[in-house]
């Protein structure tokens, strides 16, 4: 049970950085839209 916690853990923690770099990316290409 224990084991099933830690993966799905993992997977969430992989899901959740894969969208915090996409919204980062979104940003910074608005920025550089503004900037031009």
């Amino acid at each position: 049970m224990q084991y099933l916690q830690l993966s799905l853990f993992s997977f969430f923690k992989g899901q959740l950085s894969i969208f915090v770099l996409y919204l980062i990316d979104n940003i910074i290409e608005q920025h550089e839209l503004k900037l031009m």
